[in-house]
């Protein structure tokens, strides 16, 4: 792929990436993991932008062999937990705080930023 166009192309995940980054540096947890998530929707999106949700996109990635199908599985279980707590993705209602540490925060951040990179890389010839 082009320079010019991988640019492009990780310009937006890159942006929730370093958004991420920002949270986790005030200590806004829930924040991070939106984030960090965020990255890897952006990112999917992005190479099958025929489809507008992630799990919808590593879907067409899998069936194109861009994919492999526990990495769809395991992004689209770990976007689902970040759906499910309350806080995260969705509006506070029954508490004051979304349930996400600073280990959570830490690891979907490193997670995120790696599978970004995976799907740039494995997705260079598209």
């Amino acid at each position: 792929m082009q320079l010019k166009m991988r640019r492009r192309l990780e310009w937006y995940p890159r942006a929730h990436l370093v958004s991420a980054g920002s949270e986790l540096a005030k200590s806004n947890w829930a924040g991070c993991v939106r984030e960090s998530i965020h990255a890897v929707e952006a990112m999917a999106v992005r190479l099958a932008p025929e489809k507008k949700t992630l799990g919808a996109a590593l879907a067409v990635l899998e069936r194109d062999g861009h994919l492999h199908g526990g990495l769809k599985n395991a992004f689209s279980a770990l976007y689902g937990w970040s759906s499910d707590e309350e806080g995260v993705r969705h509006a506070l209602v029954f508490r004051e705080e979304a349930n996400v540490d600073e280990a959570d925060a830490l690891f979907l951040q490193g997670a995120c930023a790696a599978f970004v990179s995976y799907l740039t890389a494995r997705n260079s010839g598209r």
